[in-house]
């Protein structure tokens, strides 16, 4: 039996499944304590773990919904001031870590294994310090490794080294007017402090990067493409989905039996994209055209619900929408391509049309098209005909279903609880205690 200690996150897309790899390695006799800011307490004590604050003087609870509140409201000098208020507590945590504060929780709990999510940057170079392992939680696809110039291309020198500079030159001002927290200079200094080789803060997080097991929630057989070796430190869960979750009530007697339903849901960030209100306009246009089908649309806080329905009477609109229930249902989805919704459209065997906004969603709509479980489109000039012509597409040719429920079959298998835990426990056999450095030096 091991003492695992479980740096999830803040947000559900990231608690949600580390509760799913807490309960599998529970139920195999491990002692789970999980460690976080406040906003993460509730959802997991309500699971019955222990939870271990971070910083809960400078992060009370209630931090993280007040700045998810004030994008919603689109308040800009409530987010100015939000943003203000919350760099002047970073740099008090970043002075608090570099002074040791954060050695103890490793000095009283031992834990054998530190399960870490990637978005916790610093933590890892703590562990590295106190002499324990770290396992990588990434919650999304691995980022594609950068591609090597060929032969032709022009010398890295020039607009490499532009773009670095300029790079260095806004995160620097940033710094000085306090818009941003100094966090290369920190990086550095905690690297030295806690006994890392490297001498620069960010070549210390790559280095651990690249160097530490890292745990992907998906079945390896959606990431890997064969365009590129997997690296050895790369493993794969199951896609952890968190299929127990409260979701909200919905009307059901408005649906139609018999009539195909088509799930539309572009995740919370778009919510504040001017282009997110555009969309719904095309939809509005696209159901029209299709008046047999029924658009199920989750359509955010933002919007006027009725004029979005009285828009096209086949529409069905909710600020939020219980979508493990409707992908049970659903004909097709249209998704951004937010990792966590793609799995569960994946899970319950639902053909996707990908409209991918930022970030890592690109890069998991192209991992869509390349498996054959749906058709990408851009929702930034994508039109009420075009929406249909996709929506055809992947409604019509029963190759994408038929790809999609064989994905499916995998996802299902991988979800297992004793899969999720015996290739961890196989992580923890094989870590290795690192050289624990003097963290009061």
């Amino acid at each position: 039996m091991a003492t695992i200690l479980i740096a999830a996150g803040s947000t559900p897309g990231h608690i949600n499944p580390a509760l799913k790899i807490a309960r599998a390695l529970q139920s195999n006799g491990h002692r789970i304590h999980f460690w976080g800011f406040l906003d993460a307490q509730e959802p997991i004590r309500a699971e019955g773990f222990d939870f271990v604050p971070l910083f809960p003087d400078l992060f009370p609870e209630g931090d993280l919904r007040e700045a998810a509140s004030l994008r919603t409201r689109r308040d800009r000098w409530g987010q100015l001031r939000h943003m203000h208020r919350h760099v002047g507590r970073f740099k008090r945590m970043m002075k608090a870590m570099l002074a040791g504060e954060l050695d103890g929780v490793f000095q009283q709990l031992r834990p054998d294994l530190f399960l870490c999510d990637v978005i916790e940057r610093d933590l890892p170079l703590i562990a590295h310090g106190n002499g324990v392992p770290t396992v990588l939680v990434n919650t999304t696809v691995p980022a594609e490794p950068p591609r090597q110039p060929g032969p032709s291309s022009r010398s890295p020198g020039a607009w490499g080294a532009m773009r670095a500079g300029l790079r260095r030159m806004l995160v620097k001002a940033g710094a000085a007017l306090g818009i941003i927290p100094p966090t290369t200079e920190f990086l550095t200094k905690l690297a030295r402090k806690y006994g890392h080789p490297a001498d620069d803060g960010d070549e210390a997080r790559r280095s651990l990067l690249s160097s530490t097991p890292r745990v992907v929630l998906c079945p390896g057989e959606f990431v890997q493409t064969g365009a590129t070796p997997r690296p050895e430190t790369l493993h794969f869960l199951g896609p952890c989905i968190a299929l127990d979750r409260q979701e909200p009530d919905f009307d059901w007697t408005r649906l139609q039996e018999g009539r195909p339903l088509i799930l539309v849901a572009l995740g919370s960030v778009p919510f504040v994209l001017k282009r997110h209100q555009d969309f719904l306009r095309v939809l509005g246009d696209a159901a029209a055209r299709r008046p047999d089908w029924q658009f199920v649309v989750s359509a955010g806080p933002l919007t006027d619900l009725k004029l979005l329905e009285r828009g096209a009477p086949n529409i069905i609109a909710a600020s939020e929408l219980p979508q493990l229930k409707l992908l049970q249902r659903a004909t097709a989805m249209v998704t951004h391509c937010g990792f966590n919704s793609t799995k569960e459209a994946i899970y319950f065997g639902v053909p996707m049309v990908a409209l991918p906004f930022q970030n890592d969603q690109p890069r998991v709509a192209r991992l869509v098209t390349h498996h054959g479980l749906g058709v990408r489109g851009s929702p930034f000039d994508v039109t009420g005909e075009g929406l249909v012509a996709l929506l055809d597409e992947v409604t019509t040719k029963p190759g994408y279903r038929q790809a999609v429920q064989a994905m499916s079959a995998r996802f299902r298998e991988a979800e297992s609880p004793l899969e999720v835990a015996s290739t961890l426990e196989r992580l923890l056999g094989e870590a290795r205690p690192v050289r624990a450095h003097d963290a009061g030096r």
